[in-house]
């Protein structure tokens, strides 16, 4: 085992949501290891001030909504140039009243966000992964795709119940896309990161907690885990490069749980 197993020169990644947050920390792990990157979010600022900052060249960016259709057409010419890394990592719950208070609709619009535009930029970069003989897809779930959520462990009146169907079905697409693919020399995995409260952003702040977060909230995620601490920028770092480089290629199907022994219990 080399460096060289974990480089990713010449290699080019589309990362969703990768203008802010853990998308951003994603981004520029590959970026370090040589990939060329194409950020995808919705700002066009926040995308192109990110860009920026990635190091390396000739990255570039698509603004864009993942749950409408036009987004998709503007994604074209880069698939045809060639994608070789794809990183669903956009995704959130922006719809998380109460369950009992939820409309299908509100349902249908954490489903799109989460696993129906993972599904479609999979269609999108798979063809031409199986031709060119080597892809790999990284699908960013939680740790709600893996366990349900504590009801003490949320805010009053809200809960994480659309979220957590949907996150449990972006791994189940993993395991059918590591099944209908790897023949080709295509991987994918899943990421499942635990509680992430940090300010992501701003890499000054990445070790103190939100301000927007609850302290006694905090103590308690923070109590939840077996490492007693949540999840900061750079925990996240070695995994995607590991699943992304040719290090992976033996892994399929699998699904990385980094939530500081969250889960363990």
């Amino acid at each position: 085992m080399t460096l060289a197993d974990f480089s990713l020169s010449g290699r080019t990644a589309l990362v969703t949501g990768g203008g802010t947050g853990l998308g951003n920390e994603f981004a520029t792990a590959l970026a370090e290891q040589g990939a060329r990157l194409i950020l995808v979010g919705r700002t066009a600022e926040t995308l192109a001030a990110a860009v920026a900052a990635l190091p390396g060249s000739g990255h570039s960016w698509v603004a864009g909504d993942l749950t409408g259709d036009a987004l998709y057409e503007s994604l074209a010419p880069h698939v045809a140039a060639g994608i070789d890394i794809l990183v669903n990592n956009a995704g959130g719950d922006p719809r998380k009243d109460n369950w009992l208070h939820q409309s299908p609709d509100d349902l249908r619009h954490t489903l799109d966000l989460n696993l129906v535009a993972p599904w479609r930029l999979a269609q999108l970069v798979a063809p031409g992964m199986c031709e060119r003989g080597w892809g790999r897809i990284v699908n960013i779930a939680s740790v709600y795709g893996v366990l349900a959520q504590n009801p003490d462990n949320g805010q009053p009146g809200l809960d994480a119940g659309a979220y957590t169907v949907a996150k449990h079905g972006l791994t189940g697409l993993t395991r059918f896309l590591a099944a209908r693919l790897g023949a080709n020399g295509v991987t994918a995995n899943t990421i499942s990161p635990g509680m992430f409260p940090s300010n992501q952003d701003d890499p000054a702040l990445a070790d103190k907690p939100s301000k927007q977060l609850d302290p006694v909230l905090l103590e308690r995620l923070q109590a939840g885990a077996a490492v007693k601490r949540t999840g900061r920028r750079g925990d996240l770092a070695g995994a995607i490069v590991f699943l992304a480089s040719p290090s992976g290629s033996f892994v399929t199907g699998q699904n990385l749980v980094i939530d500081g022994g969250w889960s363990v219990w």
